[in-house]
């Protein structure tokens, strides 16, 4: 029974050399070979993905920097040379514009 099976074939042995440079240069040059048999039709998507990965933290970056920080404030002009106003702030806390002589030095 157990010699039933048909003859298998023996295995092949492969001469390596005893050299330990050439035999680690030969073993790297097949890793690459294989990882890049692997890589190769994965390339595009894998570009595509790191792009996006790339977006996305800029984009996650700018919108927490965009919500914690004070917004800049709006420089408005308060002197308007050509019609001879000076904007102020009144009573009630709205800005007006007030004509101010060329004499006068108050606000």
């Amino acid at each position: 029974m157990i010699f039933d099976h048909p003859p298998a074939e023996l295995p092949v042995a492969r001469l390596r050399s005893t050299e330990t440079g050439s035999w680690m240069a030969a073993a790297v040059r097949g890793w690459i070979r294989a990882g890049w048999s692997w890589l190769s039709p994965r390339t595009v998507p894998m570009l595509v993905a790191a792009a996006g990965l790339a977006l996305v933290v800029t984009a996650t970056h700018y919108l927490r920097r965009l919500a914690t920080e004070t917004p800049e404030m709006v420089i408005t002009p308060t002197v308007n040379p050509h019609r001879g106003e000076r904007l102020v702030l009144d009573h009630e806390g709205h800005h007006r514009w007030v004509r101010v002589s060329a004499h006068s030095s108050a606000p």
